[in-house]
């Protein structure tokens, strides 16, 4: 890389001038490989990709990356029955097909509002993954 600042035709004033151009341009493509790694599109993980790209836009990275593994885990919920009411939906899931615990998710579509029967998202604003 030096090679291309320096030539053997050049006296030490203009080979420590070059010498320092080149690192120059060496820590601004750094400078610009760790911009792009910190602020890029993220590698999708979810099934629900649409949601996780959302989410990605709207949190800033650092939360977002505390957040996509929740996310993952929701994801993996079995909806074990489902209940209409008058105002809501009430969904019930669980984590297999044979586990004995169920929470159930109360999704009211005209608020645009959904709330979990352990009421963690309600208390502490992080979504329920339940393991």
């Amino acid at each position: 890389m030096l090679g291309k600042f320096v030539h053997y035709r050049h006296n030490l004033k203009d080979f420590v001038e070059q010498f320092f151009r080149c690192l120059y341009q060496v820590r601004a493509r750094e400078a610009h490989s760790d911009m792009v790694s910190a602020v890029g599109n993220l590698v999708l993980q979810s099934p629900l990709h649409a949601l996780e790209r959302s989410t990605a836009s709207v949190l800033t990275r650092k939360i977002f990356l505390l957040f996509r593994p929740t996310l993952s885990r929701a994801c993996t919920l079995k909806v074990m029955g489902r209940t209409y009411t008058p105002s809501c939906a009430i969904y019930t899931v669980s984590q297999s097909s044979t586990s004995l615990k169920e929470w159930q998710l109360s999704l009211y579509e005209k608020l645009i509002v959904f709330k979990w029967s352990c009421l963690r998202m309600e208390s502490l604003g992080i979504l329920c993954a339940h393991r």
